[in-house]
């Protein structure tokens, strides 16, 4: 026997047992009596199907609520999910940026032919190919996108946040190495894009031809890589110093790379748009200037 409940009648409150599921023509979904009374059909309800609806649409309600959350809280992911890490995200008044997104641009740039020709032309090693640096940049790029960001993978990009306050950046960059950013707790805009470039510029540079020597020393940033650093940075930011005017001599190839981290300082100040382009809010929907 199918199980029976109460249906009651809304104006007496009289009630009947009957099944949960009745025929439209069973007597016990109509309460006759109170029919006969108002000269109207007076149905029946049961409390308790209508408490166990109310739990159900309830529970449906709930059940919708937590899967839009979970939706939510969990982006679509992609092969570039792993650049959301919190580690790569810069952010402060009037800027906000992703730094391995700004290596990106870096690496697909078209201009590393050129630079590295200029070098090629200093160093009268013409048999590098014109397509030979932007190669090897998109190897460093497509090296960096397998490893997903992590730290012991040689040949890639690998950038990791400064524990210590401080606002200078580090990094080192090879050939074989590939390229390591720490990026200081608070950085310096203009020393940390000039980082980027200089550590970049070491991994073009150190992967088509060798370091000069001179006086029997090895000189890491002989004209040859301030060449590369600086035709790069006049494509991307407009930087037009030859490395003399920066201050190069034998012995001093770092100062051109102080020399272009003070400027890309002074145009952040001044909010050159062209530098601006590379940290200001959305920069990954701005289309590149300069570099193509």
């Amino acid at each position: 026997m199918s199980r029976r409940v109460r249906w009651t009648c809304p104006l007496c409150k009289v009630g009947a047992l009957g099944p949960t599921r009745p025929r439209k023509n069973n007597a016990v979904r109509y309460c006759l009596s109170c029919t006969a009374k108002t000269g109207k059909l007076t149905e029946r309800s049961c409390l308790t199907l209508e408490k166990r609806r109310e739990k159900k649409a309830e529970a449906k309600k709930a059940t919708s609520t937590r899967k839009r959350e979970r939706t939510a809280a969990k982006p679509r992911r992609t092969k570039r999910s792993w650049m959301r890490d919190d580690r790569y995200m810069v952010e402060g008044k009037g800027y906000s940026f992703n730094v391995m997104e700004v290596a990106e641009r870096m690496c697909k740039s078209s201009k590393w032919d050129e630079a590295v020709n200029v070098a090629c032309d200093y160093r009268k090693r013409n048999r590098v190919t014109q397509g030979a640096a932007a190669n090897k940049t998109d190897r460093l790029w497509a090296r960096t996108m397998g490893a997903r960001g992590e730290m012991g993978v040689r040949g890639a990009i690998r950038i990791q946040r400064g524990q210590q306050f401080g606002s200078y950046n580090s990094g080192s960059g090879g050939a074989f190495y590939g390229v390591t950013i720490t990026v200081a707790s608070h950085p310096n805009l203009g020393d940390l894009l000039m980082t980027l470039l200089h550590e970049i510029t070491h991994y073009v540079h150190l992967g088509l031809m060798k370091e000069e020597r001179i006086n029997g020393k090895r000189r890491p940033h002989g004209m040859d890589f301030n060449l590369i650093q600086g035709r790069m940075a006049q494509a991307f930011w407009g930087y037009k110093f030859h490395p003399y005017q920066a201050g190069y001599s034998v012995g001093r190839g770092y100062a051109p790379s102080r020399h272009l981290a003070s400027w890309l300082r002074t145009e952040i100040k001044n909010r050159n748009p062209r530098v601006m382009k590379w940290i200001a809010p959305k920069t990954t929907d701005n289309q590149q200037e300069g570099e193509k």
